[in-house]
């Protein structure tokens, strides 16, 4: 298939997208098809949004094989300022370079991620102020693209999460947004509002890849940060079909990004990468989506002894435990080492007079059967009201109108099964977030448990 095809195709199907798809073939040499593919709709067992766009094989398409090839000069870089003068690119490097610098002066990689992220913004800026800068049409297009992030979440939906770990990030992200804007104000870098600079922000987050080029000579850098049509409508799964690399020609003195099969993919199949190995927090906030069975799932919890205390009768003294990390499918060993420190009793101290001078790795094993079952009181106690919370919250999301399938049945607020019967996007990721922590709250209550119930044998 010749890439004009799938440009026309395109075009039949998404025709308030004719602008973008038209320019991303003026130049044929920069966007080259190997194999026969076309643009679907993507929301089937992706849960993303009713808008989700995806590239589908239509045809068989054999490992290691190249689908399709595009230019980083149709690709909005980190890199550079595409169509400005070298002065402005300066100038923008500096700016961006010295806030990013003020949050992550420390960490490295971070702070390359977002530098590359606000030199994007400022190139999305750019080319959407002037119809005949370079990439005005794909500027254009992304930014008719609607966003999905809780940051967009209406307050019907936003009011569920009051009490829940998602409610602080969304806080915290907006927050820090907010100060890299007011740090690029007073640089008077670009004259831009506060709600235009989010919403770039949110499609920068949200579009970019990270790959690392053939030649990274070429690109003075080990990775790029990059924005590139047609492969951002590639979806994402944990198991991908496909991957993205960098290659460069050295008699074309020219870059491309390449999406390349890693298996035998068959016609009819959704082309796939790895976005990552995010936990659906991760996802939620920065693509908008959350993936369904996340084996990467993970949930803080606050530990609060003082009702425990109460509720036991115990004379310990009272402290907490802020923002432990608990998983599906393993238990967190520091936090047992730290409840094994804390829950030791007269009985334990007299009867291993060495306890005091053990290290932290000594308590990753078990002290005694009381102090174990003590433990396992209090985990059990908790995680149960961790979960009455994830009920309040369901409650105070959803409409009691989106709680009935089309056949008048009610839907199974337990089951991620039920999640395609609700049309809101918003009201679904919500949902499925808090099933998804009851599965992780469940999983742990079994497990204390069951050692419970061994110990009391």
């Amino acid at each position: 298939m010749k890439i004009g095809q799938f440009i026309n195709n395109s075009i039949k199907n998404y025709g308030h997208h004719q602008e973008f798809f038209k320019w991303v073939v003026d130049s044929p040499d920069q966007c080259r098809l190997y194999q026969p593919i076309e643009i679907k709709d993507a929301l089937k067992n992706l849960y993303k949004n009713n808008e989700s766009l995806g590239l589908y094989a239509q045809k068989d398409i054999k490992e290691k094989s190249d689908i399709l090839m595009v230019s980083t000069q149709k690709c909005i870089t980190g890199l550079e300022l595409v169509g400005s003068d070298r002065m402005k690119s300066f100038e923008i490097n500096n700016v961006v370079n010295k806030v990013a610098s003020k949050y992550y002066e420390n960490n490295l990689s971070q702070l390359h991620y977002t530098t590359n992220l606000l030199k994007i913004v400022v190139q999305l800026f750019v080319h959407q102020q002037d119809k005949g800068m370079q990439l005005y049409p794909y500027s254009s297009y992304l930014q008719t693209k609607q966003q999905y992030n809780p940051m967009y979440w209406d307050k019907k939906v936003l009011s569920g999460v009051y009490d829940s770990h998602l409610a602080s990030l969304i806080a915290s992200t907006k927050n820090h947004l907010e100060n890299i804007y007011k740090d690029l104000q007073e640089e008077k870098l670009f004259g831009i509002d506060y709600q235009y600079f989010m919403q770039l922000m949110s499609i920068a987050r949200s579009m970019n890849q990270n790959f690392i080029p053939e030649d990274p000579k070429n690109f003075d850098l080990n990775s790029v940060v990059i924005m590139c049509p047609l492969i951002d409508m590639v979806n994402h799964e944990f198991k991908p079909n496909c991957k993205i690399e960098g290659r460069y020609y050295q008699h074309e003195s020219d870059s491309y990004v390449v999406l390349r099969s890693i298996r035998d993919i068959k016609q009819g199949e959704q082309l796939t990468i790895n976005y990552g190995n995010f936990h659906n927090y991760d996802f939620l906030m920065r693509y908008g989506f959350a993936s369904i069975n996340n084996k990467f799932n993970e949930m803080p919890i606050s530990l609060d002894f003082s009702d425990f205390l109460e509720y036991t009768g115990q004379s310990i003294p009272d402290f907490s435990l802020d923002k432990f990390i608990i998983h599906q499918n393993k238990i967190n060993s520091d936090l047992l080492a730290i409840l094994r420190i804390y829950f030791l009793t007269e009985e334990d101290l007299e009867n291993n007079y060495e306890i005091a001078s053990y290290l932290f790795s000594h308590f990753k094993n078990k002290i005694s059967d009381k102090n174990e079952k003590l433990i396992s009181e209090f985990m059990i106690h908790a995680l149960q009201q961790e979960k009455i919370k994830c009920e309040k919250i369901k409650r105070n999301t959803l409409d009691i109108n989106l709680l009935s399938k089309q056949n008048g049945e009610l839907i199974d607020l337990q089951s991620l099964k039920d999640l395609d019967y609700i049309s809101d996007v918003n009201y679904r990721h919500m949902l499925q977030i808090c099933i998804e922590m009851e599965l992780i709250i469940q999983s742990n209550i079994q497990f204390f448990s069951k050692k419970l119930q061994n110990l009391n044998m």
